[in-house]
């Protein structure tokens, strides 16, 4: 059974990539009871998550934070010092034999059937995460939505809102469904309508 622990083995600085909410929680939890510990002493379960955490040799956890780090994160290719290895953390405990994270998701009609029908079942239903709601979510539309590093999703987190935790982000992606009122995020996903919008149509 892979373990975060392994990870310290590998040459470079280890990036684990968490797609969304639900897998950023569940690796905070794994990460604790293995034992790791953020660099301010605090335990993993006490932190929040976030898209991409660093695991350090020594055990420990910390964020990618300054815009150098986004950057790095992104174009690994141009980072000063260490190699930068960026673990999707999905594939990782998978056990898929390239757990590697890739920056563009291709969206496959037929591979996705089954999970698109599942968001719709979600979308319906839902009443935890009150994102289907056409008296408060609205559908934000533009360029910056596209990058999952931009200080729009920045901004979202900062000001108490959250992820659905139901999907990852689509990179090329350029629409988000937000919920005012249970300040609930979802980031667009290709040929799928999450949920009712006011007005009927984006915000730019």
């Amino acid at each position: 059974m892979r373990t975060i622990g392994n990870l310290t083995s590998l040459e470079g600085k280890i990036c684990v990539y968490l797609a969304s909410q639900a897998l950023g929680e569940l690796f905070l939890k794994d990460a604790e009871a293995e034992g790791f510990v953020f660099a301010d002493g605090s335990k993993p379960t006490e932190k929040k998550w976030e898209s991409v955490i660093i695991v350090g040799k020594n055990w420990t956890l910390r964020y990618l934070v300054g815009f150098a780090g986004h950057m790095a994160f992104r174009q690994p290719q141009a980072a000063i010092g260490e190699p930068w290895v960026r673990i999707d953390y999905r594939k990782y405990i998978a056990g898929e034999d390239d757990y590697f994270y890739k920056e563009e998701r291709v969206f496959d009609p037929f591979e996705d059937e089954f999970h698109i029908r599942e968001l719709k079942d979600i979308a319906a239903s839902d009443e935890d995460g009150n994102l289907h709601s056409g008296e408060a979510c609205f559908l934000v539309k533009g360029n910056e939505i596209k990058d999952m590093f931009s200080p729009f999703w920045e901004w979202l987190r900062e000001h108490g809102f959250r992820s659905w935790g139901r999907h990852g982000h689509y990179p090329n992606v350029d629409w988000v469904f937000i919920n005012v009122k249970s300040k609930i995020y979802a980031p667009g996903m290709p040929g799928m309508k999450l949920a009712d919008q006011l007005f009927g149509h984006a915000i730019t």
